[in-house]
C-alpha cells in the first residue's frame, strides 16, 4: 500500500531510483538512510516535481525517518511544484507525531498550496479529528477559502466528518 501511495504521488518508481535516500525511505530501510546521511546524501535533493525526502518521510506513520532528515538538516518548510509541504503530506496521511515533530521544528500551519488548501483543509478532508484539533489553534485563517471556494468546514462536512465540521469555524 506504502509502494503504491508513493507511485501515485510520485510518479513511477523510476522517478525515485536516480535518489538512493529516497529509495532507501520508500523501502523503509533505516540503515541505508543512515549510511547514506552519514556519507554526506543531500538531504533537500528533489525529484522532478519538487518532493524531497522529507516529503516521503512524511508518508510514514512513525517518525524515525522525519527526525532522522530534520536532524541532517532537511529544509522543513520545502515545498513541491504543487506547493505541498511535507506537514501537508503527514496531515492528508493522518500521521500526528509525525505532524507535532514537523511543528516542533518549524514547519509553517498556515502554507497553502496551489489549490489553495491548507493543512487543516488536509485534515478535514480526511477526516482527522486529532490532527484538525491540532492545527487548529494554529491556523492565522481557520475559514480560508481554497480555489474552488471551499473551507476546511466545507471538506468536512462534505465528506461526512460531523466532528471535525462542529470543531471548525
Amino acid at each position: 500500500m506504502k509502494a503504491l501511495l508513493l507511485t501515485i504521488v510520485l510518479g513511477s518508481s523510476s522517478a525515485l531510483a536516480s535518489e538512493p535516500l529516497f529509495r532507501a525511505i520508500e523501502q523503509g530501510d533505516r540503515r541505508t538512510v543512515a549510511a547514506l546521511l552519514s556519507a554526506g546524501a543531500d538531504v533537500n535533493a528533489r525529484t522532478k516535481n519538487g518532493e524531497t525526502a522529507l516529503h516521503l518521510a512524511a508518508l510514514h506513520p512513525e517518525p524515525y525517518y522525519t527526525d532522522v532528515l530534520l536532524s541532517a538538516g532537511a529544509d522543513v518548510q520545502a515545498r513541491n511544484a504543487d506547493g505541498e509541504s511535507a506537514l501537508y503530506w503527514a496531515v492528508l496521511s493522518g500521521h500526528i507525531v509525525v505532524a507535532q515533530r514537523l511543528l516542533a521544528r518549524g514547519a509553517d500551519p498556515n502554507t497553502v498550496d496551489r489549490k489553495g488548501n491548507t493543512p487543516l483543509h488536509a485534515a478535514a478532508h480526511g477526516g482527522h479529528l486529532e490532527l484538525a484539533r491540532l492545527l487548529l489553534p494554529l491556523a492565522t485563517r481557520p475559514a480560508a477559502r481554497n480555489r474552488e471556494g471551499l473551507t476546511p468546514r466545507d471538506y468536512a462536512r462534505n465528506q461526512g466528518h460531523e466532528a471535525i465540521e462542529k470543531l471548525l469555524p
